[in-house]
């Protein structure tokens, strides 16, 4: 993948008709234009972590549609075979559990410092990133943001930020933040 203008095509492909019709184009901007002035102090290395409050909710939720399945079982009688009733609210819970903590596509940490980015335990150096953009995307009734990051080797990452414990301007600023930090470095490096 070449550039944004093929990535942007490439997610469109994926669209369906509804969405065409409704108009519901992903968004694609630097993530210069999101940064903010909203961090007065930086960390050495910023983590950004899967929201705990995120887990707890789709859990809790996971656990009321299974107790609501396995009471409707338990009063309509015979109706219900007695294997379907543990199967299926068991199944269901762990579908949610595995996609609110171990799905590695929504799941992950975030590392951000001034030589790189380390998504769980991949690194990849600011000298391998073209650039760093915010993707929006309407999916359903949420607006969902993604971290793109466009990497020299012409691949692009692809982060999904919804269940992260951060804002799209907050991570922007970060990103921003420490690649400038970077470039400063490399400028300093190359004067010496």
């Amino acid at each position: 993948m070449t550039s944004i203008n093929d990535f942007i095509k490439q997610e469109e492909q994926k669209m369906t008709r509804l969405d065409k019709w409704t108009g519901n184009y992903p968004k694609v901007a630097s993530t210069i234009t999101y940064a903010t002035a909203l961090i007065q102090t930086f960390p050495e290395q910023a983590v950004i972590k899967p929201s705990w409050w995120s887990k707890v909710f789709t859990t809790f939720w996971g656990l009321f549609i299974a107790l609501i399945w396995m009471l409707m079982v338990i009063t309509s009688g015979p109706f219900f075979p007695d294997i379907l009733s543990v199967l299926l609210p068991t199944a269901l819970f762990c579908v949610v559990v595995y996609t609110s903590f171990f799905d590695k596509r929504n799941v992950y940490i975030l590392k951000i410092d001034k030589t790189c980015i380390f998504i769980d335990d991949r690194k990849i150096a600011w000298s391998e990133i073209d650039g760093t953009y915010i993707m929006s995307k309407k999916e359903g009734k949420y607006m969902n943001y993604y971290l793109i990051i466009f990497r020299t080797d012409r691949t692009v990452e692809k982060l999904n930020l919804s269940k992260m414990a951060t804002s799209q301007s907050k991570l922007s600023t970060l990103v921003e933040h420490y690649k400038l930090q970077w470039r400063a470095g490399e400028l300093t490096r190359q004067t010496s």
